[in-house]
């Protein structure tokens, strides 16, 4: 795949907002672009549509569902136009089978196993070989997949195969470890020091008069970046974004909305709002 030039219009933490989440997002806006997170992976995107997923040697619904599993990280929404052939279909799949391996994570995880009967590991060039022909008696599973660097889902799938059919047993446990976590994004917008008010208010300065010309209106791209207030209240952010809308400023009202849901994730209102805009860009009246 080939990539075009990028503009970030949504960053955050996953703490924050969930990976599913997004991908509800952005398929409701038919959004073209890409989801990146950082040091794991990235996701295109056409249309809403999933057409590529990359975490690792993975790709494709692996890719995808490997993404879906980890937890945390810092993330970036950028539109463009991703060039692709085909989409996923499996968006679905993907979710559902990484919740199912997060939930055999928290069973499997702490637990110390070993090859039934003394046994040894015979390769089979799968991702699991290094986690298999490694069971020392000693790590857990979860330290055993974290040292190996396999993609931890096809190594779990792997392993509750392995008990199923009686290859290995445990013989002990651990407590689970926290999960690796990405460190949390620098903010978009810093937050100015706290300082502490004069004890005198300073005199008034006298008024001056300027010949300067009037500055230009801003460009529409440009609009919503101004006047950031990070510390800004949920409804003060909403009021702005709708008063975008009535101007028909579509790129400052989407922006300022996305940035309240990005605070506010599941609300319907907001939700419902950034569908209109989709609407009217397309022509709706």
């Amino acid at each position: 795949m080939t990539t075009q030039s990028r503009r970030v219009i949504l960053a955050g933490a996953l703490d924050d907002i969930s990976l599913p989440t997004l991908l509800q997002l952005v398929q409701m806006e038919a959004l073209s672009g890409w989801i990146d997170v950082r040091g794991r992976g990235s996701i295109a995107l056409i249309k809403g549509h999933v057409v590529e997923a990359r975490a690792g040697k993975l790709s494709g619904v692996e890719g995808l569902r490997e993404l879906l599993f980890g937890e945390g990280g810092a993330f970036v929404v950028s539109r463009g136009e991703p060039i692709a052939s085909d989409s996923i279909e499996c968006v679905p799949f993907a979710v559902m089978d990484a919740c199912r391996l997060q939930d055999e994570w928290a069973r499997l995880g702490g637990k110390i196993l070993r090859l039934r009967g003394g046994a040894t590991w015979k390769p089979t060039g799968a991702p699991a070989d290094l986690v298999l022909s490694t069971l020392d008696g000693v790590r857990s599973l979860a330290e055993l997949i974290q040292a190996s660097g396999a993609p931890a889902t096809l190594v779990l799938d792997a392993i509750i195969d392995a008990m199923e059919v009686g290859l290995l047993e445990q013989i002990g446990a651990k407590v689970l470890p926290i999960r690796q976590r990405e460190p949390d994004p620098e903010p978009l917008w810093p937050t100015p020091p706290l300082a502490a008010p004069p004890l005198t208010p300073p005199p008034l300065a006298p008024p001056t008069v300027t010949s300067a010309a009037p500055a230009p209106p801003p460009t529409p791209d440009a609009a919503w970046e101004e006047d950031i207030d990070p510390n800004e209240d949920l409804e003060a952010l909403l009021s702005r974004a709708r008063k975008h809308l009535k101007e028909r400023d579509f790129n400052a009202a989407e922006a300022l909305f996305l940035r309240a849901l990005a605070r506010s994730p599941g609300d319907r209102v907001i939700q419902q709002n950034l569908r209109r805009i989709a609407h009217l860009r397309g022509g709706g009246a």
